[in-house]
């Protein structure tokens, strides 16, 4: 859409502004991939900040070149080989505080999409990304949030999609695990074993 200024005024207005008049954040994306029953797909990061810590797929917007769904869709094809329709997708958030990448002030935009379990076995790591693969939304004693597990602020996002959508304390396991009986939390969480090495 080109945008038609509505008098001579605002045209000159528009080629004297200056667009270095207020500092900028950087923008990224981050995406939520869940399969429900086989849990949610993370990264494990090729680059430092965070080298080798697990993360959601994303990465930073091609700023005027595209939106930030399509921003998304490409991290996540980069990252991950997934090549996912966007009937499902969902706007989950913006995370905006100043001190959540250390490299800059750096605003994210959070994406979430459900799929079918056809998908598992298309995740290939790539690009910035040495391992991908999913892990398990459980009610057990790893908490999402807590110890800061994942890259950036990625633990807090996942806190806040599992609060949201899924019928369990926020937490992330591997491998999956999967239970009849409901476990009793306040022994759980009084005795948390050590976490998965991989994280």
């Amino acid at each position: 859409m080109i945008y038609e200024p509505s008098c001579e005024e605002e045209r000159q207005y528009l080629e004297n502004y200056d667009p270095n008049k207020y500092a900028k954040p950087s923008v990224t994306v981050d995406f939520i991939v869940h399969i429900k029953g086989e849990g949610i797909l993370l990264i494990k990061r090729k680059n430092y900040p965070y080298k080798g810590r697990w993360a959601l797929p994303g990465g930073f917007l091609d700023v005027g070149k595209e939106n930030t769904l399509q921003a998304a869709l490409r991290e996540l094809k980069e990252e991950t080989s997934l090549d996912i329709p966007v009937d499902n997708i969902k706007l989950e958030g913006v995370y905006s505080d100043p001190d959540r990448d250390p490299r800059d002030h750096v605003v994210s935009v959070v994406y979430s999409v459900e799929l079918d379990t056809s998908y598992i076995g298309k995740v290939k790591p790539a690009d910035d990304a040495v391992e991908a693969k999913f892990f398990a939304i459980n009610r057990g004693p790893v908490y999402v949030g807590r110890d800061k597990i994942l890259a950036f602020d990625h633990d807090t996002i996942l806190a806040n999609y599992i609060n949201k959508n899924c019928k369990c304390r926020p937490s992330i396991t591997d491998p999956i695990v999967r239970t009849k009986r409901r476990p009793n939390l306040d022994i759980l969480y009084k005795n948390d074993p050590p976490i998965t090495k991989e994280l």
